[in-house]
Formats: C-alpha cells, structure tokens, sequence
C-alpha cells in the first residue's frame, strides 16, 4: 500500500508589498490548512494531510493609555464624549459631544497626526456665550449625529455622510415634540422613580420611540445640511445607543447597523440599499447566543472595517443584566451578514489601573 504525506504551508495569511512579507488578520480558522485524509478510488493507496497544528484562537486584548484628552475648555464642562473617528491622508478626524455651562450640548470637532496630541481648531460656526472663537460645529438639537463616514461614491458636496435617530416622546398619548430626550429621562422619569412609581406605571404615562433615522450630508465635514426625508421609518423603534452607518465599496451600497430587540433582549438590526435612503426593512444580523449566559445582551456594535482587506469587524459592548456590565467583545465577519466570535473574552476589559468601571463603549474607528 502506497502512502503519500504532505504538509502544506499557509501562504495566504501572508501577502507581498515593496517592503517585503505583511501578516493578514488572524480572526478565524479559514486560510489555515485544516487537514485531510482519503483513500484512492483504486483502493491501492490512501492520502493525508495533516493539520496546521500547535495553534490556537486567542483575543489579545487592549493596552489601556493615560489620559490624552480631557474637558479643558468652558463648552466642555460636563461632557465630552467621541462617537466618531476617521483618518484622512496623515490626519485624524476627531467629532464629539461637548456640554457647557450653558446647559446645552453641542457637536464639536479636533484633529490630531498621532492620536495623542489633539488641537481643538477655531472654526468659528457656533457662537458659544457670544463667541465664535471655539471648535463646536451645531448645536445637537440640529443634528446629533451617532456616526459619520466618507463616501467616495458620492458628488463632493455630499462626500461626509451621517445618520441619527429622531426620538418621539409621548406624555399620557399626547406628542411633545418640546421635550427633549435629556429632560425625558433627567427630570420626568427620574421624577417619577424618586416617588416610588413601578416601571408597568411609568410606562403607561411616558413613552420614548425612535421611529425615523434621519441623514446629514457635508462637503468638509463641518458644515452639514440635513436632508429632509428619513432614511427609514422603523416605526416604534428604541434606537437609544451609539447607531452606525457606512458605505461598502465591495458591494456598492449603504449599510446601517441599528438597535434592535429580539423578546426583549437587545441586539443587532440591519438595514440599507444602493441609495443613501429609501432602505430596506432591518433584519437581525448579531446577537447573544446560548453559548453566552443567560444574562447577556448585544449592546451596540462599534462597526468598521479593517483597513485594507475585506473584513468587517465589529467591538460590541456586551450588557451583562445581572451585574448591570458593560464589557468590549470582539466579532468578526466576511460580509458584513454573518458574524462570529474568536473568543467569548473581553477585548476591552473595564480595569483602568487600581480602578474598574462600570460600562465601556468603543466607537468606530
């Protein structure tokens, strides 16, 4: 009996460039040889090939950096919180919300060359306390955007896109388009838990929907018009979480990763089409499975790609009920649609020092 061995080296984890060999993303089993057994149809000799072997799946997780930017301006002074990067030619593009003394929150914007060292440009857009001297951009009553993104598919006018959700609020069934979500939960609800009301009473006399996502179209970035027409009616919707668009080249369409709910538990809609609205009714696409515990919910996603292949990847704050967590996964995907874990760890843990925090979001980019 004839008997061949062979063993194959893996080359397509591996590619070419001026400088010589680069690794590619190592996020799941394919591209590594899984090995092979059979017999010839003579039935005169067998084959095998073995397994790459002595390898394994392993999340590493994040190094946690000092402090590098911190509420140091007047519009600055109880919030600032990034929703959104990305890096143009050497430059990063930092937006974010800002809160002041004045009570309101705005859009502001900073870019940086390292990521570390960021300069908060006079753009001179919004007046804040009679002063245009500032890097806020809107108020976010205009347009309080949950992620930005390029479109090279789009005329230059229109190059910066973003979406945001329209919350609805409704006092005993009445619309009160007055209310805005922070009084909603800051002073109506929080009102109604300091009395001693249930959550079924409350929910009987106050109502938060979602129903529009709405889009904003720039040329730079800053200056932003709000299109008129919602990109999509979900109807009574809870979109309250970090909601995130891009556009992929691959497939030459608009993709939006969104709130959803599945028998109370939240997870990961998704929506789209080859025009920037007009999309396509959502379909679940991620979520906890039952191989996680029984407690665990898909917060937001974090969704991007990874730079300069076709993955897509995404960094879900997975919301652990029962110790009322946030903690940062890892899923991976090829199309966008069908996504896996390499691990069931934290790639973003909730230590930072001698402390450990509560809940932690990452954004995209």
């Amino acid at each position: 009996m004839k008997i061949s061995r062979k063993f194959e080296t893996n080359e397509r984890n591996v590619e070419m460039n001026d400088q010589g060999l680069t690794t590619k993303p190592f996020n799941d089993w394919y591209g590594i040889w899984p090995g092979h057994t059979g017999a010839w149809e003579d039935g005169l000799g067998s084959a095998q090939d073995p397994p790459t072997s002595h390898l394994r799946l392993k999340v590493q997780p994040a190094h946690t950096s000092e402090v590098f930017i911190t509420r140091d301006r007047p519009w600055e002074k109880w919030l600032l919180m990034p929703f959104c990067v990305i890096r143009e030619d050497e430059k990063l593009r930092l937006w974010y919300r800002t809160g002041g003394e004045d009570g309101n929150i705005y859009i502001a914007y900073a870019e940086s060359t390292d990521g570390f060292n960021w300069d908060r440009p006079e753009l001179g857009l919004q007046a804040y306390q009679g002063s245009k001297a500032n890097n806020l951009l809107h108020p976010a009553t205009f347009f309080d955007f949950h992620s930005i993104f390029i479109d090279p598919s789009a005329p230059p006018e229109e190059r910066y896109k973003g979406i945001s959700p329209v919350a609805e609020i409704h006092v005993d069934g009445v619309l009160r388009p007055d209310i805005t979500e922070r009084v909603f939960f800051d002073e109506l609800v929080s009102g109604m838990v300091d009395h001693g009301y249930s959550n079924e009473q409350i929910a009987e006399k106050l109502e938060l929907w979602h129903p529009y996502i709405k889009g904003a179209v720039s040329a730079d970035g800053l200056t932003w018009r709000v299109l008129e027409k919602p990109l999509i009616d979900l109807g009574r919707a809870h979109l309250d979480t970090l909601n995130i668009a891009a556009y992929d080249e691959a497939k030459e369409e608009y993709t939006a990763y969104l709130r959803g709910r599945q028998d109370d538990r939240r997870a990961v809609i998704k929506t789209g089409g080859k025009a920037f609205g007009n999309w396509s009714s959502p379909r679940f696409v991620f979520m906890a499975d039952p191989q996680d515990p029984m407690d665990d919910d898909v917060y937001d996603t974090c969704y991007c790609r990874y730079p300069g292949t076709d993955l897509h990847l995404m960094f879900p704050s997975f919301y652990h009920r029962l110790s009322a967590t946030l903690d940062i996964q890892l899923a991976t995907s090829r199309d966008g649609d069908l996504w896996s874990r390499p691990e069931r760890e934290p790639i973003i843990t909730r230590d930072y020092g001698d402390q450990e925090y509560m809940t932690i979001y990452a954004n995209p980019n």
